[in-house]
């Protein structure tokens, strides 16, 4: 029977510090380990997660942020 994995959420402001925690962590657990981001898995949400890292100085009504979401 396969073991049951773990979900490891890391959240926070830019420059927090969540990339040097995700790389401690790869070294901690030394096991296969699946990292991800989101947005994020797909060509549309890489788009996406273009869109917002890009626009930064910029503040959208949060309708654009929600019609980037709809399918």
């Amino acid at each position: 029977m396969m073991k049951r994995g773990r979900f490891i959420v890391i959240d926070g402001i830019d420059g927090s510090g969540k990339g040097t925690q995700v790389e401690l962590l790869k070294r901690a657990l030394g096991k296969h380990t699946v990292f991800t981001h989101e947005p994020g898995g797909t060509p549309k949400a890489e788009k996406i997660r273009k869109i917002l890292l890009e626009r930064k100085k910029e503040t959208p009504a949060p309708l654009a942020d929600f019609l980037l979401f709809l399918n």
